[in-house]
């Protein structure tokens, strides 16, 4: 193989240097498009999948507190008042903190609706412009949109460490993934926390990949500003990020060929440059922190007081406090897709096994180079450790495994597909494709409850681990607004408090037990796996009438139950 080294440190076809280990072979009989056409298609075809969403809109329950954070928000940005553009100005420090990355997704949603309607693009709402639905949904589709975007960044920048086809794998993977397609239309923090984490560590690895040249400037600034939005949105990506950065600086420090003081020195220079550039833009983007920085910085701590309050889930057919580490390895398999389950895992392995061999002989195939595989591998460890130990777990905090294990499968899917036939690569990746993004499309917009069905699907998690968000209310929403002509008059019954926000237009939600003729009653999922003997849905059940149901992947997510009238 040609071992000659490019300006960049990089080989001509985007892989790490020669004598850091062989790289994989790339067609090169036919005519290449340039790598970021094929990312922004694949960058597209992802934005397009997470945004269509069919039917009235659906509300997760943590979506009525953050529409109503980017609405303070977006009026102390408009007003002046930037010590205000904070949520823990307008809810307190118990919210999720910072979340300025969601807020923002938030205003920007509002303007671009607005503008669209002042355009004529958009049709103009019947009620208030602050109309809840359409202004959640324009907030979606920025948090769909930067989530698309930070995706084109990280499979044009993965292909300096994994090659461009395996890049491309990954970055198709990541399009079409169910679940994590589903988080990435919710206003929210989780799927943005997970694309800007995974650019930040990438980029950061990509910059440093040519030991004997200086670091790349371009992808360090890269990395930083990545890694700046991620802490924006939330905490938990400090440990995501730094111990991931710690991981690819200790894997990529040359002691051998530099002399340890020489490449801890170059290290520590890199990692304070990076997080040098992540405080820039954590200081940029946050408006509150141009006049209130102490204020703002002081409260952030008292948010990580969520990461350690327990709280009751369900787990292995149990209610409990406390699930155990056993959780996110359970909950992670049964939210991946079949294909990144399987492909992943048997990529991880691979990956294992190919160290291992290397370590005692010259092993010939295609792989990247091992400080690329054992940072792929160990990037998301201090994160994954973390999470594993903290009191409150829930399914969505594991999405950021996700994009180092897609990687891991790209290698895999070329490692293997060299060793067979290179010419089945495209035409089977093609079809693969189209498969995986049919699979996405049909189940939205509840691709957010996907379930592995090679593990059993919603039935087998159903006994396993906590489901729905708030997904599926929508529909009884529409039930009972079709039923009834004096909204006011009307009485539900749910523990789901802020369902009424979006998903129950008509009527309002009972503040006290006691029933009377003609009330609904819902029964969800996630409170029926926690409490399934609660009184007024059991009285409900026995004298009341099934009015609407919503089933999801075979299983009962949300039931309507009326009493007499």
């Amino acid at each position: 193989m040609n071992s000659t080294v490019v300006a960049t440190g990089a080989e001509p076809d985007g892989q790490v240097p020669a004598d850091d280990g062989p790289a994989a072979p790339e067609p090169s009989h036919r005519r290449v498009r340039p790598l970021w056409r094929v990312a922004a298609v694949i960058g597209l075809l992802a934005f397009v999948v997470r945004v269509w969403a069919p039917g009235p809109v659906t509300q997760t329950v943590d979506e009525y507190a953050w529409y109503m954070c980017s609405r303070a928000f977006r009026g102390a940005v408009v007003e002046g008042n930037l010590a205000d553009a904070s949520t823990s100005a307008i809810t307190g420090p118990w919210m999720t903190q910072p979340g300025v990355t969601t807020m923002w997704a938030g205003t920007l949603g509002y303007w671009a609706v607005a503008a669209g309607e002042e355009l004529g693009v958009v049709e103009d709402a019947p009620g208030p412009r602050d109309d809840p639905p359409r202004i959640l949904r324009g907030g979606r589709v920025v948090v769909s949109l930067w989530c698309a975007l930070a995706l084109v960044a990280l499979i044009v920048i993965a292909a300096k460490l994994i090659g461009r086809r395996a890049a491309v794998v990954a970055g198709v993977l990541l399009a079409a993934e169910p679940f994590l397609v589903g988080h990435s239309h919710v206003l929210h923090t989780d799927a943005m926390v997970t694309m800007f984490g995974a650019l930040a560590i990438v980029s950061l690895a990509a910059a440093c990949r040519d030991r004997a040249s200086p670091v790349d400037r371009k992808l360090l600034a890269v990395a930083g500003a990545a890694a700046g939005l991620a802490a924006l949105t939330k905490l938990n990506a400090f440990p995501l990020v730094l111990g991931g950065a710690a991981v690819v600086l200790a894997v990529q420090t040359d002691w051998r060929r530099m002399g340890l003081a020489a490449s801890v020195r170059r290290s520590a220079l890199t990692g304070l440059a990076f997080v040098g550039v992540a405080a820039v833009a954590f200081f940029v983007v946050w408006p509150a922190l141009w006049v209130d920085p102490w204020s703002q910085l002081e409260r952030l701590p008292r948010s990580l007081d969520q990461l350690g309050r327990e709280n009751f889930t369900f787990f292995r057919a149990r209610v409990t406090e406390e699930p155990g580490p056993l959780y996110y390895p359970y909950a992670l398999a049964l939210r991946l897709s079949p294909w990144l389950l399987v492909a992943g895992a048997a990529s991880v392995v691979a990956s294992v096994v190919h160290l291992a061999r290397r370590a005692r002989s010259d092993d010939p195939t295609p792989w990247p180079a091992p400080p690329v595989l054992v940072l792929l591998l160990l990037a998301p460890l201090p994160y994954a450790v973390l999470i594993a130990l903290t009191g409150q777990k829930y399914d969505r905090y594991a999405l950021p495994v996700v994009p180092f294990l897609a990687l891991l499968t790209g290698v895999g899917t070329v490692v293997a597909a060299d060793r067979w036939s290179h010419r089945l690569l495209v035409p089977a990746g093609l079809a693969a494709a189209v498969a995986m993004f049919a699979v996405t499309v049909t189940i939205q917009p509840y691709a957010i409850s996907f379930a592995n069905p090679l593990l059993g699907g919603q039935k087998r998690a159903r006994n396993l681990i906590l489901l729905g968000w708030g997904e599926g209310q929508e529909v009884l929403g529409a039930a009972i607004a079709r039923r009834e002509e004096r909204c006011g008059d009307v009485r539900i019954f749910t523990d789901q408090v802020v369902a009424d926000f979006i998903a129950l237009p008509c009527g309002e939600v009972a503040s006290d037990t006691t029933t009377r003729p003609g009330d609904y009653v819902i029964r969800y999922i996630s409170d029926v796996q926690r409490n399934p003997d609660d009184p007024i849905e059991r009285a409900a059940m026995r004298r009341g009438e099934l009015v609407e149901k919503v089933d999801i992947a075979g299983v009962t997510y949300a039931e309507l139950w009326q009493f007499p009238g």
